[in-house]
């Protein structure tokens, strides 16, 4: 093989490499610029807590993210349960959720009616945000329970 025919094949391999990489998954998974906000005012539940621990779902086209909970929709802790499961597409390209041990989030999430445990289901179109990042001013709304919704959404538009 000459080398101007391996220079073509190198370029040919960083073009395919960089379409997987970049192209493909924003093909897969388009999100909208909604504000934190209007995710909140788009899901079923809230919640706030950290991931301690995950496994396949039995379709093996998800993870489910095993969540203690911290504050679940402005309920008390006595009246909230200790853990719920929210489920995500497997791969970012499915518009999956990575989460990082160890780290409190805010999630927004759907119920999944055909499960009958408590789980939900999130994606990265949805608000799952690190606590820490979140800031004060959209804190004490959510915990409060006086974030204000204009018009409900059905969730479906959001999740793909």
């Amino acid at each position: 093989m000459t080398s101007s025919m391996r220079c073509v094949f190198d370029i040919l391999f960083v073009v395919v490499t960089l379409f997987y990489l970049v192209v493909l998954p924003t093909e897969c998974c388009q999100c909208s610029n909604a504000t934190r906000e209007e995710r909140y005012c788009d899901s079923d539940f809230s919640l706030v807590g950290m991931p301690v621990g995950k496994f396949l779902s039995d379709d093996k086209v998800s993870i489910v993210h095993v969540i203690r909970v911290r504050m679940l929709n402005h309920l008390p802790p006595s009246e909230s349960p200790r853990y719920v499961e929210l489920e995500s597409p497997i791969n970012v390209t499915g518009c999956g959720v990575q989460l990082e041990a160890g780290q409190e989030y805010v999630f927004n999430a759907i119920f999944r009616p055909e499960i009958n445990e408590i789980r939900g289901r999130i994606t990265k179109c949805g608000w799952n945000e690190k606590w820490a990042l979140v800031p004060n001013f959209i804190k004490i709304p959510l915990l409060g329970d006086t974030i204000i919704c204009p018009q409900l959404l059905d969730p479906v538009d959001y999740h793909i």
